[in-house]
């Protein structure tokens, strides 16, 4: 078997750990990324086999298999489009593997690009935040053709610990993560929920997590339950991107004919803690919604 090439473009809070494992099997690797300071840095900290392109087409021109991992379907757009984007040094026989929160439909459009270039595109959001990442314990969602998914398995399982196919075409791994990413939400907005109201009651919120973490068998609840209890608001997934993805369920679910009120209410507080200035914290910080709230009229009403 021919050794790749790797490229990747997208050196975020979740890219540039990603990419880091994938930097450590020794096989070439070039990046990019929108501040050119951070991917000549991530380079240079490497060393060997990693070098920083100073455009997307070149990271394309020097890959075998391309990693996308940007902030949603307009990133990859405006980094896939036009002289210097990805498409234009694309290899025929290349792969492109998208890695991000993307959408079906814009999905199966890049798709379509790569096809005419020749290429093969794999569908293959992850499930995970930061911590995962740094630790190469994501869950990755992959949509696509079989003998593609084994192509990228080497790279994929350097940051995972599990790999879970969705189906053969691409989409059906975002199909999964935007219904994975269903439930978080609820969990999330529940979460924040509970523990206002122990505190409301007098309870200890702590107990209450290790009740849920314990009980429920989740370490999500622990984690992110101190993550509110504490008020670290440092993000590990921004309310953002939180938001962003609500706004691709919202619309696939509306596409698919599906109707699901509580999805409403839970984009609802987002949007309420994104109006307070909130939006680049972690989610986390939707437990200050949960705060107990001064009587209607004031205290002489």
């Amino acid at each position: 078997m021919s050794r790749e090439s790797y490229g990747w473009i997208g050196l975020g809070r979740m890219g540039e750990p990603m990419a880091r494992h994938v930097a450590g099997s020794g096989d070439p690797l070039t990046v990019w990324n929108r501040t050119s300071r951070r991917a000549g840095a991530f380079a240079q900290s490497l060393g060997g086999a990693v070098r920083a392109a100073a455009t997307p087409r070149e990271v394309a021109e020097r890959s075998t298999i391309l990693f996308v991992m940007l902030a949603g379907p307009e990133a990859v757009e405006e980094t896939a489009i036009g002289p210097d984007g990805f498409l234009a040094g694309l290899r025929p026989g290349a792969l492109v593997v998208d890695m991000g929160t993307d959408g079906i439909e814009a999905v199966r459009a890049l798709e379509a690009h790569v096809r005419e270039r020749g290429a093969s595109l794999l569908d293959a959001p992850v499930l995970g935040s930061q911590g995962p990442a740094v630790e190469g314990k994501l869950v990755v969602l992959a949509g696509g053709a079989a003998k593609d998914l084994e192509r990228a398995r080497p790279a994929l399982e350097r940051m995972s610990r599990a790999i879970v196919t969705g189906g053969p075409s691409a989409g059906q791994g975002q199909a999964l993560k935007l219904a994975a990413n269903l439930l978080l939400g609820h969990l999330l907005t529940g979460l924040a929920g509970a523990i206002g109201l122990a505190r409301a009651l007098e309870a200890d919120p702590t107990a209450l997590v290790t009740a849920l973490e314990t009980g429920l068998g989740s370490p999500y609840f622990g984690n992110k339950g101190r993550q509110m209890i504490e008020e670290r608001w440092e993000p590990q997934f921004t309310l953002a991107l939180a938001r962003k993805d609500l706004r691709l369920i919202a619309d696939a679910a509306r596409k698919a004919g599906i109707s699901w009120p509580p999805l409403d209410a839970v984009r609802a507080l987002m949007d309420e803690a994104a109006a307070r200035g909130w939006d680049e914290l972690d989610g986390a910080v939707l437990v200050r919604l949960a705060a107990p709230q001064p009587p209607a009229g004031g205290a002489g009403g």
